[in-house]
């Protein structure tokens, strides 16, 4: 008895010790660590190289969010082949175009979902799909190679989710039909940025 009274004493010193030296003094260390300008990290010529090329700032757009104009509750089936190639949209839709019978679907390999900061975009029934963490910026629409991504009102209730010109040949339940936006809530990422902003907060 005396001796698991011991080890629990000693667990609880041990827990204390480690939650005092992460809050007391790695974090608070952390916060006030500065850089010396007495000895840069970049070189004059890296520094003039990089500002030949800026990086592109996200500029988010609250009042908009992306759409992607192929639903997820499409149900054309009639696939080509199957492909086994890069997991890249850009890559297939050089090669195939399409592998049903929709040359105007969402191909579903992922380059909107890789190009979004805010990790807001899902593939779905092999659909991309917008959650609600979209801010608008508009990365998306760039990466997709069919141009299927739209940015609307946020407000926006309903929407045409089909990309495919009026006349074609397209055998697709959701084939030009209004569709009412439903957004997929994600909390995932939210949840991690706030425990960030929680721990480096100044």
């Amino acid at each position: 008895m005396i001796i698991s009274l011991l080890l629990f004493f000693l667990f609880l010193i041990v827990i204390s010790g480690v939650l005092f030296f992460i809050f007391c003094l790695l974090l608070p260390a952390m916060r006030q660590q500065s850089i010396s300008t007495d000895a840069p990290i970049f070189s004059k010529e890296e520094v003039q190289y990089a500002m030949r090329f800026p990086a592109t700032k996200t500029i988010h757009n609250k009042s908009l969010r992306a759409v992607i104009k192929c639903s997820s509750d499409r149900d054309s089936k009639d696939e080509r082949f199957v492909y086994y190639g890069p997991q890249s949209c850009r890559h297939f839709a050089y090669q195939y175009e399409t592998s049903c019978d929709c040359d105007y679907s969402c191909i579903g390999l992922g380059d909107c979902a890789r190009a979004c900061p805010q990790n807001a975009i899902d593939i779905k029934n092999n659909t991309a799909v917008v959650t609600n963490l979209c801010t608008g910026c508009g990365k998306c629409v760039d990466a997709c190679p069919k141009k299927l991504i739209a940015l609307v009102p946020v407000d926006t209730k309903e929407c045409v989710l089909c990309n495919a010109p009026e006349g074609a040949s397209v055998h697709c339940s959701t084939c030009h039909a209004n569709t009412k936006l439903e957004i997929p809530v994600k909390t995932g990422f939210k949840h991690w940025e706030t425990i960030y902003k929680f721990l480096y907060r100044k």
